[in-house]
């Protein structure tokens, strides 16, 4: 008798597994696992979440809730931050938004739809040397190590630029926002700083409307372009106006109006009023060349500084760079009032490359002659007053007589500390 061998059963696609269905299931539940993690990190505020969280863990910062996603971009209500007792710094509103990160990114491309804040409160410090202030930044190093760091820095954006073919922002908009530095008694309030638009690629940038409007400054630049070789092909215009400020000694509002043409970019040409027009700048054979006119203008009016001031300055004349890099002025005539007492400007070049201007006097009040010189080892010139009827008289003397009406000793100390000041004597 013929015995049959049993058959043997599939099994499925893997042995001792339960066939196709758990096949398709160990194909299709890791698809929707990755599917799932991609969809939450890529479309979802969750990321942004947890790393909300983490930051929260520190007791100096809290950051509020923040919707939005990797692949659109982000907005955070609320950013809470401090490093000093009682100085909370507050941004609201922030937002960097963008059409679509991955398929950007996939045609070497950074397309930002928006960069904004809706208002801040910042506290900052200023460290103060020599008189000057620069913003205090935590975390230095040595000079190598900084110079380091700047060449990695250049290096890293001259790569990104290679491989970028395009990055574009389409609207910057900050607004309200405050700096505070409690300890030099410093405000500065940000209105408005608002950026039309912004495009660069390998060969060409172009730039829409900047507008800032501040407490100190406001400031309007209208569109640039360059062309493909990265000169500027287009007109700039400019308006810019600093506002009565008490740190500043501003003590009326100074106008700035400015255009420019720099199609040839060796002798780009333009021109620009300040003062309420009473300063006229030309240039007419590129940055190296300066045609000025002043017109009654009394500095005075305009600052509020603790050195005397010319006042109803007249002055036409050329600025000129020279070849050795040193600059002269050329004078073609002009003069001004110190105190009483008229001066003319000396016309033609000065005779020493030290000496910027030369003025002399020549009235019943005296015959004098006042000269500005730079000094190499500060940063503010002086000034030199010479009687010609006495030559061993100091500068001081005579510009206590001149702008005052008395002797240098008659002066009480804070005329004595402004009249030191204007010689450049400290």
């Amino acid at each position: 008798m013929d015995i049959e061998s049993p058959q043997k059963r599939n099994s499925g696609c893997i042995p001792g597994g339960c066939g196709t269905l758990g096949c398709g299931l160990l194909i299709v539940i890791p698809l929707l696992i990755l599917g799932s993690a991609w969809f939450i990190l890529f479309h979802t505020p969750i990321p942004f979440n947890w790393f909300a969280k983490l930051l929260n863990k520190d007791e100096n910062m809290e950051v509020g809730k923040v919707s939005g996603s990797l692949s659109k971009g982000f907005q955070i209500a609320e950013i809470e931050f401090s490093a000093k007792p009682g100085q909370v710094s507050l941004l609201k509103d922030v937002r960097i938004l963008y059409p679509d990160l991955i398929k950007g990114l996939r045609k070497n491309e950074f397309n930002i739809k928006e960069i904004g804040v809706a208002s801040a409160r910042m506290y900052v410090d200023f460290n103060s040397k020599d008189g000057e202030g620069s913003l205090q930044i935590n975390g230095g190093g040595s000079d190598s190590d900084k110079d380091s760091e700047d060449s990695t820095f250049e290096s890293e954006v001259s790569s990104e630029r290679g491989s970028l073919k395009r990055f574009h922002i389409g609207r910057v908009d900050i607004r309200n926002i405050e700096l505070l530095d409690p300890k030099n008694d410093f405000e500065f309030q940000l209105d408005e700083c608002t950026l039309d638009g912004l495009e660069i690629t390998q060969k060409q940038i172009q730039m829409g409307q900047l507008t800032i409007r501040s407490s100190v400054l406001d400031f309007s630049l209208s569109p640039i372009e360059t062309s493909n070789t990265g000169e500027l092909s287009s007109k700039v215009e400019l308006q810019a106006s600093l506002q009565p400020n008490e740190a500043l000694k501003v003590r009326n509002t100074i106008n700035l109006v400015g255009n420019f043409d720099f199609s040839d970019k060796d002798y780009p040409k333009g021109t620009f009023n300040a003062f309420d027009k009473k300063l006229q700048v030309e240039l007419s054979e590129g940055m190296g060349q300066m045609e000025f006119a002043i017109k009654d203008l009394t500095l005075a009016e305009y600052f509020d500084l603790d050195v005397i001031l010319p006042a109803e300055v007249n002055w036409d004349g050329l600025w000129l760079e020279g070849e050795d890099a040193s600059s002269h002025v050329e004078t073609n005539k002009g003069f001004f009032i110190i105190g009483e007492t008229p001066f003319t400007f000396a016309e033609g070049r000065t005779s020493s490359n030290q000496q910027r201007v030369v003025a002399t006097s020549s009235d019943s009040n005296g015959n004098y002659t006042l000269s500005i010189e730079e000094q190499r080892d500060k940063d503010r010139p002086r000034v030199r007053l010479q009687s010609k009827s006495e030559p061993e008289k100091p500068s001081r003397e005579i510009l206590a007589e001149i702008n005052f009406g008395k002797s240098f000793d008659q002066l009480d100390a804070t005329e004595r500390q402004r009249v030191i000041k204007t010689l450049g004597e400290e």
